[in-house]
């Protein structure tokens, strides 16, 4: 199957180029309608992603506060204690959120999306 890439200006002015105004301006909704509900999803998952990191720097500080060594045991684990790099590729596969700084080895679901013919590309984030 040959794959058009829609995230270049031109590809899409020629697909749309063809398509009647009543098409096009269906199109153009169908499209905006996936924006606005992307950009929700991501908000949500960001939200969520947010709550998660309060909660586990309350938990951290709960834990100090009790005396325990937090960083001992986070650094058994291999976590980093330091603020995570900022992320370059996101994407929800099987309901899960993706990410991924570009850094390192990449995770397997986003390597198993770009193995069934999907390009990295569309998983760039360009928010701040």
């Amino acid at each position: 199957m040959n794959k058009t890439d829609l995230t270049s200006y031109h590809n899409l002015k020629a697909i749309t180029k063809g398509m009647s105004d009543k098409e096009f301006f269906t199109f153009h909704e169908i499209v905006q309608k996936i924006a606005e509900e992307r950009t929700e999803e991501i908000d949500n998952l960001e939200k969520f992603s947010r709550q998660k990191r309060e909660e586990l720097k309350a938990a951290i500080e709960k834990a100090k506060s009790n005396g325990v060594d937090v960083s001992a045991i986070l650094s058994e684990q291999g976590a980093i204690l330091s603020e995570r790099r900022k992320v370059k590729y996101r994407a929800v596969i099987d309901g899960r959120l993706v990410e991924w700084s570009g850094v390192g080895m990449m995770p397997k679901a986003l390597k198993n999306e770009i193995a069934k013919g999907r390009a990295l590309t569309e998983f760039e984030t360009f928010r701040k």
